[in-house]
């Protein structure tokens, strides 16, 4: 009865989900390239969070293959354009990628995302300038 107590399943779900989502970091970092895709919103309780998609393509002898990856929910702390960079930023280096690899962006209508000149966008453009945005980006 002791291995399906709440408790232990919420530990077997977030060991499931760690794993998962080090595993896909993991096939991030082997593809090199990838793009972000960054929208934040508030939760219940009114904290503001950023959700973290990564893009990037598998090429193996079977073909190339498009991953499209939901990581996770990021609180926001400063809801600057520098300060949502920042967190970004940390959060690709605690992962071991690299903001230089990062060849597009994609961002809500925000102004603190998109914004050309104090944006995400224009932060990890400033880091980077191959790190491409869609046209809702301009």
């Amino acid at each position: 009865m002791g291995y399906l107590s709440p408790k232990i399943q919420n530990e077997l779900t977030e060991l499931i989900a760690s794993a998962t989502v080090s595993r896909k970091f993991e096939l991030a970092k082997q593809c090199m390239y990838f793009s972000v895709i960054l929208d934040c919103t508030s939760d219940i309780p009114h904290r503001e969070q950023m959700s973290v998609v990564l893009r990037f393509m598998q090429c193996s002898g079977k073909g190339v293959h498009i991953h499209e990856s939901f990581f996770e929910f990021l609180l926001v702390d400063d809801t600057t354009g520098a300060g949502l960079a920042q967190l970004l930023m940390r959060k690709l280096t605690a992962r071991a990628l690299d903001v230089s690899d990062i060849r597009w962006q994609l961002y809500d209508n925000g102004s603190n995302m998109k914004g050309q000149n104090k944006g995400v966008q224009a932060q990890v453009k400033e880091l980077n300038g191959k790190a491409l945005c869609s046209m809702q980006c301009s």
